[in-house]
């Protein structure tokens, strides 16, 4: 465990937390490391990376707020020498079905470099939870549905 954060431990799993001050806190997963930003304002900032580029990493989002625009938004990074991609799912990726919506993610030329990009996410209004499937060197920030 980091020094500093705390330990807490739910049925999603344990966790490392972080507590930033001004309403900023991140967690860590303990075993996958990775890491989940809520804020203040309510905005949860998704700093996950594929450990293998070769491997999409994945993250899922439950209980998703009924309203929506219908363009989801996306603020990623792709520090590779080549682009990445999200995916977004409504069942846990390559479980044979496909995707709802993939996302091409250009070359930023860091992986602080970000950028915002949006596609039409056709979620059907029943959906409460989503899968995102990050392939190659990309970083999400956040998203909106």
């Amino acid at each position: 465990m980091h020094e500093g954060a705390d330990r807490v431990r739910t049925d999603l799993g344990e966790f490392d937390v972080f507590d930033w001050g001004d309403d900023v806190i991140t967690l860590r997963g303990a075993e996958s490391g990775r890491y989940l930003t809520v804020t203040g304002e309510g905005t949860l900032a998704v700093t996950a990376t594929p450990a293998d580029p070769a491997r999409p990493a994945w993250v899922r989002f439950k209980a998703l707020h009924p309203e929506r625009a219908g363009v989801s938004v996306f603020r990623i990074a792709c520090s590779g020498s080549s682009d990445g991609r999200v995916e977004v799912w409504l069942t846990h990726p390559g479980d044979g079905k496909s995707p709802l919506a993939s996302v091409c993610v250009p070359c930023t030329g860091g992986r602080y470099e970000w950028t915002e990009t949006s596609a039409p996410v056709p979620l059907p209004p029943d959906a409460d939870e989503v899968y995102l499937a990050l392939h190659g060197p990309v970083r999400l920030d956040w998203f909106r549905l």
